[in-house]
């Protein structure tokens, strides 16, 4: 629950070939369900959503593996319960 593991990719074209490898990085930072998961258009960052909760959407910046503190920040009471992210 509130659960995301973030791999590395092996194989060709960024296939993923899980063979029984740990993940890189485990965050832990929604208690409940993930409904949404996306990166941004440069892999730099992955926001993920739960919409069983308000205001439950984190942001990781994947090159450091550490997930933004200051946010939502200014947006809590805007989000309400977010069922879908996407970057623009």
């Amino acid at each position: 629950m509130g659960t995301v593991n973030i791999f590395k990719l092996n194989g060709e074209n960024g296939q993923m070939l899980y063979n029984g490898q740990k993940p890189i990085k485990t965050v832990m930072n929604l208690t409940t369900s993930i409904t949404d998961l996306k990166f941004g258009p440069t892999s730099q960052v992955l926001a993920f959503c739960s919409k069983w909760k308000k205001n439950a959407l984190r942001m990781v910046h994947i090159p450091s593996m550490t997930a933004y503190q200051n946010f939502p920040g200014a947006a809590v009471g805007v989000l309400k319960y977010p069922f879908c992210l996407d970057f623009n």
